[in-house]
């Protein structure tokens, strides 16, 4: 990146868009940075925790889900970054029109304005829940994902991160328990297993994507996996786990790639790539200076790592 750009990142007051605010601000690649989110009060939070290096962004309250505000602010942007959604799992079932227009319909919206204004590169944050997704939340990332990667072309690059769970995130297990002193815990599964990441991995793969010459890459990291109740006793050996009846719209062990983009993934020492479909195979491995993945899956299933390890 030869150049200082101009980042909006929508949900950039969230867990994970902060901490991608506040190390895009320790960098020398941003000139102008936009902050896109309709929570007031994390705006509020989010300026108290960055100081005097607030006065380097601009706080914007706006809903993805509203073009014509985006089409405001979009402007003289060359990077967007589209962390905002509604995520918690559970809400999103109960709620499924909702969700759909701000993970689904606001993510069409921010590509249109990202297009018409001229954006130059477009990075979707995606889940490990879009791989063969069984609960609405899992089907709006998964079309997310697929109306970025369409809209790839020669005038606007864009990738997908596909990201497992992120530790401490508001709203997960270790959120809950570190916060609220939860003294009893439903599991749904008892043989459950989830990727683990966290907030620097995160950051990195984030830095990698920035730095790719081309777009249509779906992007994944390279994590390990846990027993859900493995890091419940890791976090709190008091807390007692029951068991409850199984959700449909949960599944037992999650998916980083299925296995159509595994045949085609390509390994780096960082992280994976599922390259475009139209890419060779011998060209995705030059381009990428990577290996071929010599595994079919990419299953948190068979992953796993002992869960104090992945805590420290």
């Amino acid at each position: 990146m030869n150049h200082k750009m101009n980042v909006l990142i929508t949900g950039g007051a969230g867990y994970l868009g902060g901490y991608y605010v506040k190390n895009l601000l320790q960098t020398d690649q941003v000139d102008r940075l936009v902050v896109y989110s309709r929570d007031e009060l994390k705006h509020f939070d989010l300026k108290l925790e960055l100081g005097d290096l607030a006065r380097r962004v601009e706080f914007v309250i706006g809903d993805v889900r509203d073009l014509g505000r985006l089409n405001e602010v979009m402007n003289g942007i060359d990077l967007v970054i589209h962390s905002a959604a509604l995520k918690q799992v559970d809400v999103c079932e109960e709620n499924p029109s909702e969700c759909l227009k701000t993970n689904v319909d606001g993510t069409r919206n921010v590509l249109e304005s990202a297009k018409t204004s001229g954006v130059s590169q477009f990075i979707f944050i995606s889940t490990d829940k879009a791989v063969e997704p069984v609960s609405v939340y899992g089907n709006s990332k998964q079309a997310g994902e697929k109306l970025v990667l369409k809209a790839n072309s020669e005038s606007i690059k864009t990738n997908v991160l596909r990201l497992g769970n992120l530790i401490g995130s508001p709203g997960s297990i270790a959120d809950k328990i570190r916060k609220r002193a939860i003294k009893e815990i439903t599991l749904y599964d008892a043989l459950a297993t989830r990727f683990v990441g966290n907030l620097e991995g995160a950051w990195e793969l984030l830095e990698e994507t920035m730095l790719l010459k081309n777009g249509g890459n779906m992007i994944l990291p390279r994590l390990k996996s846990i027993e859900v109740k493995d890091l419940i006793y890791s976090l709190d050996p008091t807390i007692k786990i029951r068991e409850g009846d199984p959700r449909t719209f949960e599944k037992s062990h999650e998916k980083l790639a299925n296995g159509s983009e595994m045949e085609r993934a390509v390994q780096t020492q960082k992280m994976l790539i599922i390259p475009p479909q139209n890419l060779s195979e011998d060209e995705a491995l030059d381009q990428f200076r990577g290996v071929k993945v010599s595994v079919k899956t990419y299953s948190s299933e068979e992953c796993l790592v002992d869960a104090t390890g992945l805590l420290k």
